[in-house]
């Protein structure tokens, strides 16, 4: 017998699909299957497309439940993967999820299948390895039609910002990959493939076109200064004898950057994907970690690092970990290793020092570990961002004197945030010495109030002290409860 399902809450995501929609209950993933696409979806669910994708783990694993809810006969039950944005993925995770989008379709064609959608917010990662999520979209290939009904949308949502990013054009990757909007138009009649960008982009083709008004004499992709000139020259000749700027010749630079498909053929798009090179673009915090490494590559057991292990491991309450500035993922590598069974989050802003510790999770094939590029202090969704990635436990490791003397943030401030990714401890160093190192032979000027009874009085406000304790020169760890 049926079983009915309350509290559930439909996915903010889940509002444009034909097949069915997703929601929530009781933290779990289902998906209501509208009544007319029952018998499709049981077919494709028994169908050796289905059994292939799920063989090769490029789906979520998926199940017919015994529940119902008003007006859906048919209720599946999806793995719970973490909710994360293509805005937090680096390069190389996007590069993987471009290559894991274009397997899933050519798995689908094998079949007679292929996907109508093929954008990103079709994608989770379990651990590193990106997931289609999103078995709606899974159709009957069109008749007649060689080519992939989403292929231009792909080329849209994944190889565009991809193609910037590797240009290291990556205000404008970033940019595109925050907005939800991709696919609908900047402004009226004018769509991303419109508006211009693409010619910044290499891939674009130029060619130059020599006209007797409207009638097209040649086409060359080289510009000739002869006839360039010469286009110049009658122009002018022209306005002076008739005082109007009337365009008889024409030598004009045009573009084809409005079929994308005609720059990227289909067949091509794997080959192209994987000719992108990895952005070169120094940042501050890359290689980090580096002093903790060993010359033979193990890592260095320092004692902060053994103290960190040895509190994590006295709380038999947390299943879950959120390092909120984990640059390459030196402590979280430790501490898969000690916790095999803990999920972590690897957060932090430095691209290349997430991009690195993706690609070093990846070759151990680990499960239990996310990386994502994050600012602690500002994401685009604050609050949502927070919610979703809400762990038992948030570090914040030396960084809140970086937030606090060199981009002012309120001590206040950071606390709340750190705050907000944790549902019960929290573990923060007070760096007593400010932007001091251990190779520094000088110690820097603090302000006044920059002292450890003004960060332990307002640690207060927010937590409850648990431990206090001096781990080197200038780390002091805090780690507390939440008072709320």
């Amino acid at each position: 017998m049926k079983q009915a399902i309350s509290d559930i809450c439909f996915s903010p995501l889940s509002m444009m699909d034909d097949f069915g929609r997703v929601f929530f209950s009781d933290g779990r993933v289902f998906r209501a299957i509208r009544n007319d696409k029952k018998d499709y979806c049981l077919n494709l669910l028994q169908s050796e497309l289905f059994k292939e994708l799920s063989q090769k783990k490029l789906i979520p694993k998926t199940t017919i439940t015994d529940f119902r809810i008003n007006g859906f006969e048919l209720v599946l039950e999806h793995e719970k993967l973490l909710q994360t944005f293509q805005h937090e993925w680096t390069f190389t995770m996007i590069r993987n999820v471009g290559l894991m989008i274009l397997e899933v379709n050519s798995i689908c064609e094998k079949h007679g299948y292929e996907l109508k959608d093929a954008h990103m917010f079709n994608v989770l990662f379990r651990g590193t390895e990106p997931v289609w999520i999103d078995i709606g979209s899974i159709s009957p290939k069109v008749k007649n039609n060689d080519s992939w009904i989403a292929y231009q949308g792909f080329l849209n949502a994944v190889v565009v910002p991809l193609s910037f990013w590797s240009e290291n054009q990556i205000f404008i990757a970033r940019k595109l990959l925050e907005s939800i909007y991709y696919g609908t138009t900047t402004i009226p009649s004018q769509s991303i493939l419109e508006s211009g960008l693409l010619k910044l982009l290499k891939v674009s083709k130029e060619f130059y076109i020599f006209k007797i008004r409207s009638v097209k004499l040649w086409e060359t992709n080289r510009k000739i200064r002869f006839l360039s000139s010469v286009t110049e020259k009658t122009k002018s000749l022209i306005k002076k004898l008739s005082g109007r700027n009337t365009q008889i010749f024409k030598y004009i630079k045009s573009s084809n950057n409005n079929n994308l498909s005609d720059l990227i053929p289909e067949k091509n798009t794997r080959e192209y994907i994987l000719s992108l090179p990895k952005p070169v673009e120094p940042s501050i915090w890359n290689r980090y970690h580096s002093s903790y490494l060993n010359s033979d590559g193990t890592i260095n057991y320092s004692h902060r690092f053994e103290r960190i292990l040895e509190i994590i491991k006295e709380l038999d309450d947390a299943e879950t970990i959120i390092d909120l500035a984990g640059n390459e993922g030196l402590l979280s590598q430790v501490m898969i290793r000690e916790f095999p069974q803990k999920k972590i989050i690897i957060a932090d802003y430095d691209q290349n020092a997430i991009d690195n510790a993706y690609n070093s999770f990846r070759k151990q094939n680990s499960k239990n570990v996310t990386t994502l590029l994050l600012n602690l202090m500002y994401t685009p969704d604050i609050e949502g961002t927070s919610k979703r990635l809400q762990s038992d436990v948030a570090l914040a490791l030396a960084v809140t004197h970086h937030l606090i003397l060199t981009s002012g943030y309120s001590l206040d401030a950071i606390l709340e945030r750190v705050t907000s990714f944790s549902k019960k401890y929290v573990m923060i160093e007070f760096m007593p010495l400010g932007l001091w190192s251990s190779g520094d032979k000088k110690f820097p000027l603090l302000p006044e109030w920059y002292n450890l009874d003004w960060f332990e009085n307002i640690f207060k406000h927010y937590f409850h002290i648990a431990v206090k304790e001096r781990l080197e020169e200038n780390r002091i760890l805090f780690f507390g409860t939440r008072r709320n």
